[in-house]
């Protein structure tokens, strides 16, 4: 499962193996304003608008009663321990079963799937970033045994306290890319002011295709 915001769309228009990864996906969402806004003006509007931040402890908080089993890849090293804590807070049938960051050289990718594979899990979480996580699961998920792999992006940011997450109002307005440019200026600045645009740009061509 992946999410698929105006960042994320702009990189698959540029890299022909992210699409496919996409396309292969059993289910992307759509996540943030922008892809609400693009799904008004081509006349096919979201149902519903998601991200993995919200999302994923939501769904493992529905979890029945049965255990989950749950690994954890990707973020800068440490934080996805921390990020595990708080996972484990969230229901008390959720089992961690390992974690790794995200930062590991390609020679290694076989030893930390033979170690996922070991624990049998249920769920992989894979948080490292577009497109590296989407074409790391479609290449290596099923070498890992987990019944579900999700790319989650900066989840285990935001669960481990790395990462402020806008106030409530601000995620209700749908401007939370507002938010983050603020906090990071320096390193978004050119996602979300020029590849807003770019996606926006993009939209209106394919709407006057579709509707000349």
């Amino acid at each position: 499962m992946c999410f698929l915001n105006a960042h994320y769309a702009n990189q698959a228009c540029a890299n022909p193996a992210y699409r496919r990864a996409l396309a292969q996906a059993d289910l992307v969402l759509a996540d943030g304003s922008g892809l609400a806004l693009a799904g008004l003006i081509l006349k096919n509007p979201v149902r519903e608008n998601l991200n993995g931040t919200d999302l994923i402890p939501w769904l493992f908080k529905e979890l029945p009663s049965q255990r989950v089993k749950v690994y954890l890849l990707g973020a800068r090293p440490g934080v996805a321990e921390k990020a595990a804590r708080c996972l484990r807070g969230i229901h008390p049938k959720i089992e961690i079963a390992g974690w790794h960051h995200g930062y590991f050289p390609e020679d290694q990718t076989q030893e930390i799937l033979a170690r996922i594979a070991l624990h049998k899990v249920d769920v992989l979480l894979a948080a490292m970033g577009a497109p590296k996580q989407e074409l790391w699961l479609a290449e290596h998920l099923p070498e890992t045994g987990a019944g579900l792999g999700l790319a989650v992006g900066g989840l285990f940011d935001f669960l481990a306290g790395e990462v402020p997450r806008a106030p409530l109002a601000w995620r209700g307005l749908g401007i939370e890319w507002l938010w983050r440019l603020f906090q990071e200026p320096g390193r978004l600045w050119r996602r979300y002011l020029l590849g807003n645009f770019l996606f926006l740009h993009r939209v209106w061509r394919q709407s006057r295709e579709r509707f000349p």
